[in-house]
């Protein structure tokens, strides 16, 4: 269970000699630590791993050039130096400078699914896929970026939050592997 409390409501605090209120960083970090550590909501225990961060995201593919290609012209990565892993080919992708994507080429001995949830059509109906496994990127350009996945005919479902700020297009990468492409 989380110890994320979301009815935490911070409460400002007064603000030296001008009438007003107004709550500081620190006032609120320690608000929310008080809010945390009642008897319904005890102390967060410590997390094994130490300043952990996402470093990269893995997709196997029986054709990883055709996927790189993919990766780099819709969303930008750029290929950079790969291990030689000897037995199989890898390409590592990097979009930013540390989010990674590394591309395996697929152990055609294996059982395992190409992945759990890779779509083939007539399945692949991306109207359904903000809902199920996807991986999200954030663009500052998203109306120009729509417009391109319309030139390259690709399918895709359109959508818009309903406070109306984050626009949302859903998409499948050529191995069926859910992507979505919001608004900034």
């Amino acid at each position: 269970s989380s110890n994320f409390n979301s009815s935490v409501r911070l409460r400002p605090t007064p603000n030296s000699g001008k009438g007003k209120t107004k709550a500081t960083a620190a006032d609120h970090r320690k608000q929310i630590a008080n809010a945390r550590t009642t008897k319904k909501n005890p102390p967060p225990k410590m997390a094994a791993a130490k300043e952990a961060c996402l470093n990269h995201v893995a997709r196997e593919s029986s054709d990883i050039k055709h996927l790189a290609k993919f990766y780099q012209e819709i969303l930008g990565f750029e290929q950079i130096e790969s291990p030689n892993f000897g037995e199989f080919q890898v390409i590592w992708l990097k979009l930013s400078p540390n989010f990674y994507l590394h591309l395996i080429e697929r152990n055609p001995e294996t059982k395992l699914p190409e992945g759990p949830w890779s779509a083939e059509s007539p399945v692949a109906d991306p109207k359904n896929l903000h809902r199920g496994h996807h991986i999200c990127f954030s663009v500052s350009n998203f109306d120009s970026f729509v417009q391109t996945l319309k030139e390259k005919g690709t399918a895709m479902h359109e959508k818009t939050q309903p406070d109306g700020k984050t626009k949302q297009v859903f998409f499948f990468d050529p191995d069926g592997n859910g992507l979505e492409v919001a608004s900034r």
